[in-house]
């Protein structure tokens, strides 16, 4: 449907279905290609449908308008998607640690909710490959791990487990 409705814009408005090359110029063309397109700083289009454009939409459109039927289109594959840490399950100022007076520590071995997120924790290190038990409890393999995994994402090693480094079990590739 691009092609077909590239080459019909080409054809009706006597532009040539090739990429513009300057602001000023005619042909087809997107918001980030040129600053003065551009004021309101889009990214438009991204990686994926800008090279449909390129490789698919405008070579296409320029085969129908000599004449010819255009190429196969080609599946494009959407980039993979970025990884999504779950929620940081405690409030704002709280963390996962080793056993600890201070009320904002949770180390899952005084109140049994605190072991669900500990648990979870636990669960995707274990995936990502750390050897660590999954018990739902900071106990000293946990406070290991967290101190290794810390200082291997170049994050800020206090051995505790708050949004950061929670989110990082998901997000941060993988070593």
């Amino acid at each position: 449907a691009l092609i077909s409705l590239t080459a019909t814009w080409c054809r009706q408005t006597g532009s040539p279905c090739e990429l513009v090359t300057s602001p000023a110029g005619r042909g087809l063309g997107y918001h980030a290609q040129f600053a003065d397109w551009n004021l309101a700083h889009h990214v438009c289009p991204g990686p994926v449908r800008l090279r449909q454009l390129l490789d698919v939409v405008i070579p296409g459109a320029a085969a129908v308008l000599a004449g010819l039927p255009p190429a196969p289109t080609p599946i494009v594959a959407p980039p993979p998607a970025r990884p999504v840490a779950p929620a940081f399950p405690l409030p704002a100022g709280h963390w996962y640690g080793p056993p600890d007076a201070d009320p904002r520590n949770h180390s899952g071995f005084y109140a049994l909710t605190d072991r669900v997120g500990i648990t979870q924790w636990q669960g995707q290190m274990r995936a990502r490959g750390w050897a660590i038990d999954v018990d739902g409890q900071f106990g000293p393999r946990t406070a290991t791990v967290t101190w290794a995994f810390q200082a291997e994402k170049g994050l800020a090693v206090d051995g505790r487990v708050g949004p950061v480094t929670w989110a990082a079990a998901w997000t941060a590739a993988l070593t």
